[in-house]
């Protein structure tokens, strides 16, 4: 085998050993994004049940958010965060 035969392989295995890299890396970011999105999602449950839990008066009406109204709320959190995770 002739220099550049041999140079042209070990660039090959250079480009194979950044391709795993970059595979680890981007497995990484997939799992940190799963995990961060799981605890939005757990923060969002807990902030919009310890709404409902909260009674508004309002001119002697009580006022409940409706389960509907809170799993919207729920849906557009988890939204807006994760927009703003991927705009940093």
């Amino acid at each position: 085998m002739d220099q550049a035969q041999q140079l042209f392989l070990q660039r090959l295995e250079n480009i194979e050993q950044e391709l795993s890299n970059l595979s680890k890396q981007v497995k990484e970011c997939n799992d940190n994004q799963t995990e961060v999105k799981a605890m939005l999602q757990h923060i969002v449950q807990q902030s919009t049940s310890s709404s409902t839990a909260n009674v508004a008066r309002l001119d002697g009406v009580i006022c409940r958010p409706s389960k509907a109204d809170n799993k919207h709320l729920e849906e557009l959190s988890v939204e807006l965060c994760i927009n703003v995770l991927e705009e940093h």
